[in-house]
């Protein structure tokens, strides 16, 4: 930077930073004519357009931004932005870069009755426009159904093993009622199995009235 013992003179530095190194500094802008910077380059609200302002690519590895210097007093001192606006109106570029802006970022855009209108619907499980329908309620209720299925399938397996035992159980009964008919014929034991083989099929009616 020049020492100059004249009136208030000007500089912009611009500011390199390149991943984790150390930032690099180099005099962008020097002088004293504030109508000159503001023309070269001027000032700009819309997200950037301003050639001054701060940038980045790839992801942000690459940074760069500026800052603004004035000699006072023998000395340079950080000062906030001189320049001024010379124009009224958006430029040709800033309309461009305006219009990509709300292409890419929609929502920052939206003044307060739009918010109104995109969160006037609520989420359904905890009645807050804000939980986008993922909220701990949701999660909740979520893991009480997947244990409750879980609960149902292993009632349905236990209830399969049972009745497959029962059939087996009736097959087996039948078996041995033919076999106690032809040797027994009308006695005790054949009443016996006779009354096995009924309370088996009436347990069987009662499992399938419980499955219903």
């Amino acid at each position: 930077m020049t020492d100059q013992a004249t009136a208030t003179l000007y500089c912009v530095v611009k500011i390199t930073t390149i991943g984790d190194k150390d930032p690099e500094t180099e005099v962008f802008w020097e002088g004293p004519d504030i109508q000159e910077l503001s023309q070269k380059y001027p000032p700009s609200e819309v997200f950037g357009a301003d050639e001054l302002g701060h940038h980045e690519i790839e992801g942000g590895h690459i940074r760069w931004s500026y800052a603004f210097h004035k000699f006072e007093t023998g000395r340079w001192i950080v000062c906030e932005d001189p320049r001024v606006q010379l124009r009224q109106g958006l430029s040709g570029l800033e309309r461009e870069i305006d219009a990509e802006n709300r292409r890419m970022f929609p929502g920052d855009f939206l003044d307060e009755e739009d918010y109104e209108d995109v969160y006037e619907l609520e989420c359904p499980d905890c009645g807050s426009p804000y939980c986008d329908g993922y909220c701990p309620e949701r999660w909740e209720m979520e893991e009480q159904w997947a244990h409750e299925r879980a609960e149902v399938e292993r009632e349905e397996v236990e209830l399969q093993a049972l009745d497959e035992a029962i059939q087996t159980h009736e097959a087996q009964t039948e078996e041995w009622e033919k076999w106690a008919a032809e040797y027994y014929g009308s006695s005790l034991k054949a009443r016996l199995v006779r009354a096995q083989h009924w309370l088996a099929r009436h347990l069987r009616r009662a499992w399938q009235r419980l499955r219903r």
